[in-house]
């Protein structure tokens, strides 16, 4: 039998692709697909692995081998998270092969070959890479919107006074910091009875920036600076989130039941 070692790339890179796309669409990851293209690409490099004759020293590699995939993947930011991340790529894994056995795939030694001649395999593949893609923006617009009703207590610091105080999840709310990424909360400045700019910020050593964000009349180039912490609290317990915050007028929250616009992705 010819094994064309082309097509065994391309076809076990769109699986790696697709698994670890609904990996982290299931545990709510950030999707940045550069990662997710060279956690493919990682995991299609795998398959020298198959190489090992030893069966059981294929398993034990094979493993500690797929702990670099979801590593590459998602920035983790617990353990427990990187350990759901992993649980849900092994499952992914189990359930696809299960797929690709039932459409009369063989299985030859440790993996599995494919019957490259039958136009179902490639119907089956370029669907599901397909559907990858689709699902994802289905299920974030989802979940986003099943979020956006929920009122949140927050409690953060800042110049030494605590607040606490409910937030609103809000899902047109997608502004990041330009470079480190990081999720921007908007808060009610008359909670913050001093005026924040450049000068005090920088005596009382805050990291700052500036955020772009997005308004009917264009850009605006807003002031954000790191708290000293931020928490979100669920059922008593919390949950510590890096952030920036940016105050915004209050009338935007005249009459509402929170000062605070958090950004979905902190709910996580």
């Amino acid at each position: 039998m010819k094994v064309y070692l082309d097509l065994v790339i391309i076809t076990n890179f769109l699986l790696d692709y697709c698994l670890i796309i609904y990996t982290g669409i299931i545990n709510h990851q950030i999707i940045k697909y550069y990662r997710i293209i060279l956690a493919s690409l990682y995991a299609v490099g795998g398959f020298v692995l198959f190489l090992i004759p030893v069966k059981i020293i294929f398993v034990i590699l094979r493993i500690i081998y797929s702990f670099g995939i979801i590593l590459i993947a998602f920035k983790n930011t617990s353990f427990k998270q990187y350990c759901q991340n992993l649980i849900i790529f092994y499952f992914l894994n189990y359930v696809i092969a299960g797929i690709l056995v039932s459409y009369e795939f063989s299985l030859l030694n440790n993996g599995i070959t494919l019957l490259y001649k039958e136009r179902t395999t490639w119907y089956l593949l370029i669907i599901s890479f397909l559907f990858a893609n689709i699902f994802t923006y289905v299920y974030k617009i989802v979940t986003d919107n099943s979020k956006g009703n929920i009122l949140v207590k927050v409690k953060f610091s800042l110049l030494n006074e605590e607040y606490e105080v409910y937030g609103f999840t809000d899902t047109g709310n997608l502004t990041y910091s330009a470079n480190d990424y990081l999720p921007v909360v908007f808060i009610n400045k008359a909670l913050v009875p001093v005026t924040i700019n450049e000068t005090l910020l920088q005596l009382h050593g805050i990291k700052y920036t500036y955020i772009i964000t997005n308004t009917i009349n264009g850009q605006s180039r807003l002031l954000g600076f790191k708290p000293q912490s931020f928490y979100v609290v669920k059922k008593k317990k919390y949950y510590e989130k890096e952030v920036y915050l940016v105050l915004v007028d209050e009338s935007i929250f005249r009459g509402e039941k929170f000062a605070v616009i958090l950004h979905p992705q902190i709910l996580n």
